[in-house]
């Protein structure tokens, strides 16, 4: 909807009205052809009941948090002035609008219709961050408005300043520092995909199903093969296995394996029972393994304690699997 009604901060008169009017309705109707399709697909496979209870009622049980705040004390010295930045650029552009707003000189500026662009896809964008702020969803969410900050920099520059030598170093002053941030973001990428990596050599002789591409260390290699040879040894027994852990789906892609709620095992993922559903389903479930991080080892922090500990204190615990312990219900 922001993308179709921004603008309405155009309107001044009756044309202006019309105008927003035509575009507003054909944008609306480019918005609900993905939408129509989206909501046959899900009628067509019975998935409107998952789709709320996820997307809706699943909301509430989202207790993972992560303030913006924590982001000025990040250890990354390019998040923490990023993160100044944003809020910065926020504040700035709503002020510039409202004068714009007031001042006749600055009305029906094309730069300042830009700036209402580029705030909208901004203020679109910031729910990435919301609850979790953290390094990754920052820089998902922030996306938009560090582009736009930089616009914001180089017009106000040339608008402010006369001179002209001035203005062409500030230009490209500010085009360089564009260029270095695209630098940046490229080079954390690579800083990502490097610490994937261990200095081993890997294991080609049997190339891990729909991992082509994906940098995987010998070491990830050794104990995603040992476990799914576990997990199929165990169903060839008719025992059912899950993984209790955030990095579930790193083993059961290779073996095409898909078990819900247990493939992305984090809080806030499990709909609108939360972790008390998870234990009741799992109550229900007969002759099953269940593989749980060993306590030595640190868990993500969105870990699903509660679970957890339910397993422990009540399942069997028959052994261990890698970096697993294996707890059994008949």
């Amino acid at each position: 909807m922001l993308f179709s009604g921004y603008k309405i901060l155009e309107i001044k008169e009756k044309e202006d009205f019309k105008k927003f009017l035509k575009i507003f309705l054909g944008r609306i109707l480019g918005v609900l052809i993905p939408i129509i399709a989206f909501a046959i697909y899900l009628s067509y496979n019975n998935l409107w009941e998952d789709f709320v209870d996820y997307t809706i009622l699943g909301i509430r049980t989202f207790s993972n948090n992560i303030s913006y705040f924590s982001l000025f004390k990040n250890s990354d010295i390019v998040i923490r002035i990023l993160s100044y930045i944003v809020p910065a650029y926020f504040v700035i552009t709503v002020i510039i609008y409202i004068i714009s707003v007031i001042s006749k000189k600055l009305r029906n500026k094309e730069w300042i219709e830009n700036l209402q662009v580029l705030l909208v896809y901004s203020v679109a964008s910031l729910p990435a961050m919301y609850p979790i702020a953290d390094s990754g969803h920052f820089g998902i969410g922030s996306m938009c408005s560090i582009i736009a900050s930089i616009y914001l920099i180089n017009t106000l520059a040339s608008y402010i300043i006369k001179d002209e030598k001035a203005r062409y170093i500030i230009s490209n002053f500010v085009k360089a520092m564009a260029f270095l941030l695209v630098i940046v973001y490229m080079g954390y990428g690579v800083k990502l995909l490097a610490t994937e990596i261990e200095p081993e050599e890997i294991n080609y002789e049997k190339p891990l199903e729909h991992f082509k591409m994906i940098p995987t260390s010998a070491g990830n290699y050794s104990l995603i093969t040992s476990i799914d040879t576990f997990i199929l040894e165990e169903e060839k027994q008719g025992t059912k296995v899950y993984i209790l852990d955030a990095m579930s789906a790193m083993f059961t892609i290779p073996i095409n394996k898909y078990n819900k709620n247990y493939d992305m095992f984090n809080l806030g993922n499990f709909g609108g029972r939360g972790e008390e559903g998870i234990i009741q389903d799992l109550e229900k479930e007969q002759n099953i393994v269940l593989l749980v991080l060993k306590e030595k080892y640190e868990p993500n922090w969105q870990s699903p304690k509660n679970v957890i500990k339910y397993v422990r204190n009540n399942f069997q615990c028959i052994g261990e699997i890698g970096i697993f312990d294996a707890y059994f219900k008949q």
